[in-house]
């Protein structure tokens, strides 16, 4: 079987398909220009999520072809850094930047430094969180806090501010285009389906229509929520592994930490967040057996906004099931009046890695729950969480 050559398109080609594109074209009748498979037409439409790239070009405040050439002669001349910035009316630390980055005084070369910086303009680029591995999980544990960019990069205010913005910033520009692309690879699959229920019913053309179109309602409804900046009552949520502020005490002081809300207890292995996944709760029937090293130990108050629990209804409502009634599950809410914290009793740990194991430090908490009531409900269906008074005045 004869296969055909790979195709490189011009620049002048791509800008075509794009026009195509724009007027509506489909894929095969944009391929037949070019007389190619409409896959090849596809990998470069779909590389940008269908969207048209803006064309390249080189911001006026970057080192010229002609400035290259210029430290080129000037480092062979053996000029010192600040008289080539002076030469050139560059800052020192800019030619000293461009000369360590490509090759060094003994390595320097105009042209393969100028195509050096265009590659590296390129976008998008491998995200510096992959290549920092502890900052990585500090960002993300912070993300799944749900924490701003703006929060976190306060918090780290000591530890390079503006460079840990930008990395947020990326994460979340990545994670956009990487759904915008999905989007556009499921609109498409959507308009085949229809197109092919057009001529034919068939059953596979009828669950690409109804799989398609669920997942395009679902990409359209994640980029709405990425985009907003207006909170919303869900925000205050929080689910198991997720991180929430707990206060405790620490040399007799009152300390909110972020901890993560399913606890890993002190002094056991990590892989224990996957052997036991009911952690985030520590019943009250169990505080004496499983929980032994942590209760009466390291006490803590989880504070809550607002409160939801997951409740099967006719215990709720202290009736028995209906013949031919299911057990329904449903949420109740818990918002005090006037709004303010709600203060529920927990258990924490700081869990800190063996010698030898490349792992952060860990505080996490699991929230005192009374599941007297699970006799009658399936595990771990609802668990009633101990809130704490606040007292108005001290014991006499």
């Amino acid at each position: 079987m004869k296969y055909r050559t790979r195709t490189y398109y011009t620049d002048a080609q791509k800008a075509l398909m794009w026009e195509r594109w724009k007027q509506g074209w489909t894929l095969h009748q944009i391929a037949q220009l070019f007389n190619r498979s409409h896959t090849s037409v596809q990998g470069i439409l779909s590389r940008t999520g269908g969207f048209r790239p803006p064309a390249r070009s080189r911001c006026a405040t970057v080192l010229t072809l002609a400035e290259r050439e210029e430290i080129s002669r000037a480092v062979v001349a053996g000029f010192s850094i600040r008289s080539i910035a002076a030469l050139l009316g560059r800052a020192p630390s800019t030619i000293s930047r461009e000369i360590k980055r490509n090759g060094g005084r003994s390595d320097y070369r105009a042209t393969d430094a100028d195509c050096a910086a265009w590659d590296r303009a390129l976008r998008p680029k491998q995200c510096k969180l992959v290549e920092n591995r502890a900052l990585a999980r500090v960002v993300t544990d912070k993300l799944r806090a749900l924490w701003s960019p703006e929060q976190i990069a306060g918090w780290l205010k000591h530890t390079e501010e503006r460079e840990i913005h930008d990395l947020i910033q990326q994460i979340n520009s990545d994670q956009m285009q990487g759904i915008e692309q999905e989007l556009f690879k499921q609109r498409k699959r959507l308009v085949d389906a229809e197109r092919e229920l057009q001529t034919k019913t068939t059953k596979k053309a009828q669950e690409s229509q109804r799989i398609a179109g669920n997942k395009v309602a679902a990409a359209l409804a994640t980029l709405d929520g990425m985009r907003r900046t207006e909170l919303r009552d869900t925000d205050a949520r929080l689910f198991p592994l997720w991180w929430g502020p707990v206060l405790i005490f620490e040399e007799g002081q009152p300390v909110i930490r972020p901890m993560r809300y399913h606890l890993r207890p002190a002094g056991k292995p990590a892989f224990y967040d996957a052997k036991y996944p009911g952690l985030y709760n520590s019943r009250r029937d169990n505080l004496r057996g499983f929980w032994k090293g942590h209760f009466g130990h390291t006490h803590g108050l989880a504070l809550v906004p607002v409160f939801w629990e997951n409740v099967v209804r006719h215990v709720a409502e202290h009736r028995e099931l209906q013949p031919g009634e299911r057990p329904e599950n449903i949420v109740l809410e818990f918002r005090p009046v006037p709004q303010r914290d709600q203060l529920v009793a927990c258990l924490y740990s700081h869990w800190t890695p063996p010698a030898g194991v490349d792992e952060p430090d860990l505080w996490s908490f699991a929230a005192f729950t009374d599941n007297r009531c699970l006799r009658w409900l399936q595990p771990a269906t609802t668990a009633r969480s101990w809130p704490c008074r606040r007292r108005t005045s001290r014991p006499g």
